[in-house]
């Protein structure tokens, strides 16, 4: 909420006279108004004004307030407004102080999604709706407000928390901190360009697929995220850890076969493994791919054989994956051969909208492999019913493969295939 105190606006024959008109945020930190508003009988508007802004709480809201976007946002700033009505030219230099924790969602109509052969679609109405599809080429962003002119310089704070809710639908999140200097400009058809670069320190990537799993991969510093145009469009550069105490004796599980039982039970201890996290290109559909590491200190236990086997491992982006997969689901490696893979399954990298979306396939793999004959998609899609007017409810699909699965009782009453 706004404080004035005791503040006067002059009104004279030719317009509006603002001399050092404070407002007082919440905090009792102010913002400045100095200038003119010239005019001619309450029309024809000439603005000619200063802003000065210290610490400014510029607003404190939820995401019952406004979905797309949210939060604490504090800012220094200084903003010239010159020119007409009709086209108001906005100059401003903005920095986001620390203490702000901005969010914003991307909206779902810039997600791919799609619905694929033998698709069962369960809705709570029983009508069945086209889901959208979003064309490959991102759009021109617009910002609401043509016939203005703006350019601003955007700083963030290294203290400032940004989050990117990536897809709302599974919950997909970047959370960062680091020092940025933006240039965010809005031509008179109210175009959008954000160019400059994001230095991230630190932060984390939450990872997340239904109530299986919840995994925050910490931000590397050094990670970037860089603008050219389109403020959807970010490219990325981030690299990302997730540790995670696991026993090496599956991963190596061919290789000691020949050892005794009491050797082979010294592949049981539990050691840290390192689960790095690559993304990379645009922010919305990058390259997504993995390797994991033992620390430095951990390279040289079992002789060495856990490391080679891990250098091998980080060869065969099918063999990684699953890897990848069970150490982030499952909190262990698993054995080869049960969930040997086609030669065509796997791929340097993995083009998703989200992590989340990657594990998802993994487990489409991993059911295929563990219930012979079935395929069940676990993959969660949603799209807008649009009915009543308004976005309604998040309907799920599941896909099923056509296959037959045959069981018989055998005469101790047990299951057999």
């Amino acid at each position: 909420m706004l404080q004035l105190k005791n503040e006067t606006i002059q009104l004279k024959t030719d317009g509006l006279y603002f001399n050092s008109f404070t407002l007082l945020d919440p905090n009792g930190h102010t913002a400045t108004i100095n200038g003119t508003v010239k005019m001619k009988n309450f029309q024809d508007f000439i603005f000619a004004l200063d802003v000065k802004t210290q610490e400014f709480l510029l607003f404190n809201t939820t995401a019952a307030d406004n979905k797309i976007f949210y939060g604490r946002m504090i800012i220094d700033s200084r903003i010239s407004v010159k020119g007409p009505m009709s086209l108001p030219v906005i100059d401003a230099r903005i920095k986001m102080r620390d203490g702000s924790n901005f969010t914003f969602v991307v909206p779902e109509d810039k997600l791919t999604t799609y619905k694929g052969e033998d698709v069962v679609v369960i809705d709570n109405k029983h009508k069945i709706n086209p889901i959208l599809y979003r064309d490959e080429l991102l759009e021109v962003q617009e910002s609401g407000f043509p016939d203005m002119d703006i350019s601003s310089i955007i700083e963030v704070d290294k203290e400032a928390t940004l989050r990117l809710m990536i897809d709302p639908t599974s919950s997909d999140s970047l959370v960062v901190r680091g020092e940025a200097a933006l240039n965010l400009s809005i031509d008179r058809s109210g175009k959008m360009s954000l160019t400059g670069a994001y230095n991230l320190n630190d932060g984390s990537y939450i990872v997340t697929l239904e109530s299986i799993v919840k995994r925050k991969f910490d931000i590397d510093p050094g990670s970037t995220l860089i603008w050219n145009g389109d403020p959807l469009d970010a490219d990325v550069s981030i690299n990302a850890i997730y540790t995670v105490r696991a026993a090496p004796i599956d991963l190596v599980k061919d290789q000691i076969s020949g050892l005794s039982d009491a050797d082979q039970n010294t592949y049981k201890q539990r050691y840290p493994f390192l689960v790095y996290l690559k993304l990379r290109g645009a922010i919305l559909k990058p390259e997504i791919s993995f390797d994991i590491q033992l620390r430095p200190e951990d390279k040289g236990i079992f002789g060495g054989a856990v490391n080679a086997k891990l250098n091998m491992l980080n060869e065969d982006p099918s063999a990684l994956n699953k890897q990848v997969f069970a150490l982030l689901v499952l909190g262990r490696f698993i054995q080869e051969n049960p969930l040997q893979s086609e030669a065509n399954m796997g791929a340097s990298t993995v083009v998703r909208s989200t992590v989340g979306k990657f594990l998802s396939a993994e487990l489409n793999k991993l059911s295929a492999k563990v219930v012979p004959g079935v395929e069940l998609n676990f993959d969660v899609q949603s799209y807008d019913d649009y009915e009543t007017g308004e976005a309604q409810g998040e309907p799920r699909w599941i896909s099923v493969r056509k296959t037959t699965l045959q069981r018989s009782v055998d005469r101790s009453g047990g299951w057999c295939g």
